[in-house]
């Protein structure tokens, strides 16, 4: 069932005034978004979780509050995870949209071909809300990208990644 028809928000309606949050990650389903909440929420809680059955967030004025900003913030990021997921929902007021799906697939790919075999990635939930924090991040709302030159040198061991990797973003 389509959750496009519960999305009623008029004018009448007591949204809260401060935006507390710029980012959602989508689930499909509240059973997706529970294990997210348990397992990687705690490493970026910078983020609402909310799932397209309507479930998540489960706080009444934090759900009214995200369908508002879902529907008229432009400024607003979301990561989906799940890309059918958006099937379910309105058509956002922002186009900054992210998902995993396509780099989580292609790590799955059983093939002998070098080009899909070398993509194998260390999964865990930290690092997942990692990669979702290092992406959404990236895009935010004051209009100034993150870039490779604005990190402390002195607090970073480049030596975990590529050098070739470096380069890319220097």
């Amino acid at each position: 069932m389509s959750n496009r028809k519960q999305w009623q928000i008029t004018s009448g309606d007591s949204i809260p005034s401060v935006n507390l949050f710029r980012r959602i990650i989508l689930f499909d389903t509240a059973k997706q978004a529970k294990w997210y909440l348990d397992n990687c929420y705690d490493h970026w809680p910078k983020v609402v979780v909310m799932s397209a059955d309507g479930v998540y967030p489960k706080n009444h004025t934090l759900q009214k509050t995200a369908k508002h900003n879902w529907l008229s913030n432009s400024g607003l990021t979301i990561f989906v995870m799940g890309w059918h997921s958006l099937e379910k929902m309105p058509k956002p007021a922002t186009k900054i949209v992210f998902s995993l799906d396509r780099l989580i697939v292609e790590s799955c790919r059983d093939r002998d071909d070098s080009m899909y075999s070398e993509l194998i990635l260390d999964w865990n939930p930290i690092k997942l809300a990692r990669i979702i924090r290092g992406i959404c991040e990236t895009t935010n709302t004051r209009n100034a990208g993150f870039a490779y030159r604005d990190v402390k040198t002195d607090m970073h061991d480049f030596s975990k990644v590529p050098a070739w990797l470096i380069d890319l973003i220097k």
